[in-house]
């Protein structure tokens, strides 16, 4: 059996000349085929992904040991490589984006490019995403634009913020990546009220930096 049209495009993306203007392979198709998707706590998920090469997932907590999560390649007729990830016991934690790629396409130095779908898992107990306190140690330069990112796990959830005076600060909100605009140096938090309950993140501390940067300018409250 002789090699395919796509093995050949491929290949023709390790070299140089005129076939660097064809080695751009169309996108990873993924289903469901949604921009993002509301799924229900504690339900199952599945995420199909199908390309003309190699493809593999980059998810929330992917570096972290979840055995609700599972991976694995499937084969088909279609001549498509085909991978398959599935959720089970869905949490707030699983709350993010899922991107399939190409794998030929991906090295350490650059971002993840490929197709997208965002996951929410809406909780009532859990109304901000987790995040890692590295997550709220946030560096700016003057001027410069910055992203607290506080996201929700429901999307229809209203969000507030709050300066260290516990005064509303006005700011674009995301509930894929959180507040996002010019920011004075200080403490932030955020804040919803569902079915009744507050919550509040703990603080987000921006830090404005002037000339040369120096982390051990700084001494961190955590």
């Amino acid at each position: 059996m002789g090699a395919s049209p796509w093995a050949f495009l491929v290949l023709g993306c390790f070299l140089t000349g005129p076939w660097l203007t064809f080695c751009q392979l169309p996108l990873p198709t993924v289903f469901p085929n949604e921009d993002e998707k509301v799924v229900q706590l504690h339900s199952s998920f599945t995420l199909r992904c199908s390309g003309d090469s190699e493809v593999s997932w980059q998810y929330p907590m992917q570096n972290e040991e979840d055995q609700k999560i599972e991976v694995r390649n499937e084969e088909n007729n279609s001549g498509l490589f085909v991978t398959v990830l599935e959720v089970v016991n869905a949490s707030a934690v699983h709350t993010g984006l899922y991107t399939c790629y190409y794998n030929h396409t991906q090295t350490e130095e650059t971002e993840v490019e490929g197709k997208d779908i965002y996951i929410y898992v809406p909780d009532p107990d859990v109304a901000f995403v987790p995040s890692a306190m590295v997550d709220h140690l946030l560096f700016a330069e003057e001027h410069d634009s910055v992203t607290i990112p506080c996201r929700t796990t429901d999307p229809q959830a209203q969000v507030t913020l709050l300066n260290s005076d516990d005064k509303v600060v006005h700011a674009f909100y995301d509930s894929r990546q959180g507040f996002v605009g010019n920011f004075a140096m200080g403490q932030f938090k955020c804040e919803t009220v569902i079915k009744g309950k507050k919550f509040q993140t703990i603080p987000f501390i921006i830090y404005t930096i002037t000339g040369r940067f120096s982390p051990s300018l700084f001494s961190f409250p955590f």
